[in-house]
């Protein structure tokens, strides 16, 4: 065998074939990046519910103001007056009328007028009228100095002035009251003491 032949035999032993790459592997390489069908799932279902979202409607606005409450805590000391659209807990100082038009609880301290939707107080001593549309509910130990008006009022603690109940005024065990009464309809329990002129009659809330 010649020279050549040998060195062209030698050449054919070194060459590699190059084959085009299967369909499997493509395959295989597109398996690679396809997404978790789990984690698929999730983000559709997370944006179906976005775009079924009415955001900013009536609905959403008022659900989101029904859950608010406005508090002031014990360590808090508010000097003027405080408005509110939502329910409020009192805990602390208030030097000043409050308004809200939700529901009230005064626990703290209030030196001035309230209005409101609905009021309980729990405080010890308080000084200024107070109007309610609704409920009225002074409890046991409280101390009021002032004007009570509102549909139907509850009273179980003390207070020193004029009371006008469109609806009903209940007055429990330990309710001391000194002064004048307007009212629908009247229960007086026994133990509660009352000094002043009872007026039977249907009186607006002011």
């Amino acid at each position: 065998m010649s020279k050549k032949q040998l060195f062209s035999n030698y050449l054919n032993s070194l060459s590699v074939k190059h084959e085009s790459p299967e369909r499997q592997s493509t395959t295989d390489n597109e398996d690679l990046f396809a997404p978790d069908n789990d984690v698929h799932d999730s983000v559709v279902n997370n944006h179906n519910k976005f775009k079924n979202m009415k955001l900013g409607s009536t609905s959403s606005v008022q659900q989101a103001e029904n859950m608010q409450k406005a508090i002031i805590t014990k360590d808090m000391i508010i000097t003027g007056s405080v408005e509110v659209i939502s329910d409020m807990n009192i805990y602390g100082v208030v030097h000043g009328n409050v308004i809200s038009q939700g529901n009230l609880l005064v626990a703290g301290l209030v030196e001035g007028d309230i209005m409101t939707k609905g009021l309980t107080i729990e405080t010890s001593k308080m000084q200024g009228n107070i109007a309610a549309n609704d409920y009225i509910e002074i409890c046991e130990n409280c101390e009021i100095e002032g004007d009570i008006t509102s549909k139907d009022i509850i009273i179980n603690g003390t207070v020193r002035g004029n009371i006008k109940a469109s609806g009903h005024v209940a007055l429990k065990e330990k309710a001391i009251v000194t002064g004048d009464l307007h009212t629908g309809s009247l229960e007086i329990m026994k133990g509660a003491v009352m000094n002043g002129k009872v007026t039977f009659s249907t009186v607006p809330a002011e």
